[in-house]
Parts: structure tokens; sequence; C-alpha cells
């Protein structure tokens, strides 16, 4: 499993993480796995980049690629509009 150092790399693992968070531990774990992977070590990178076609074809338990490759965009599109997640939820606070 990819492990993240950087604060904003954390919370955003954490908020990817708990999009898997259900069903079978093991599972949701190693789709986590291959998603982070898909990464290249550049978590905030890949999201700001917005190029997820190599997510096409993922899939885990009831979600599809056309379910989840719009959740990145959306990440993508918040990510290059502010800092991260912290500053979108005091935003929203």
């Amino acid at each position: 499993m990819t492990e993240y150092v950087k604060k904003e790399e954390i919370e955003l693992a954490g908020f990817i993480a708990s999009l898997f968070a259900y069903g079978n531990r093991k599972l949701f774990i190693k789709k986590l796995d291959y998603i982070f992977k898909k990464t290249n070590d550049d978590l905030i990178g890949f999201i700001k980049n917005g190029d997820f076609s190599n997510l096409q074809g993922i899939e885990y338990r009831f979600s599809k690629d056309n379910d989840i490759i719009p959740i990145f965009e959306i990440l993508s599109k918040l990510y290059n509009e502010s800092r991260g997640l912290e500053e979108l939820f005091e935003y929203g606070w």
C-alpha cells in the first residue's frame, strides 16, 4: 500500500479511501492499491492533471468506471480551484 507523508496527500488519499470503504476490507484495500499505483506516486498531480483514462475499466462491487471516474473529475476541478480538501471543508463550514 502506498504511504503518503504530506498533509494534502493524506487527506486526499483518506477521502478516496472512504469512497471504497464498504464491503470486504481485503477487496477495497486491493482496489485502493490499484488506484494509488496508477498515480505514479503523485496523487495530487494525478488529480490535478485530470487525465483518468488509465482508470477505464475499473470496477469495485456495484461501481463501474462510469461511476468512479466522474468522482475523480470533480476532485480535479475542486483541486484546480482550491488548495485542497481542508480549504473546501472550511469554506463549507
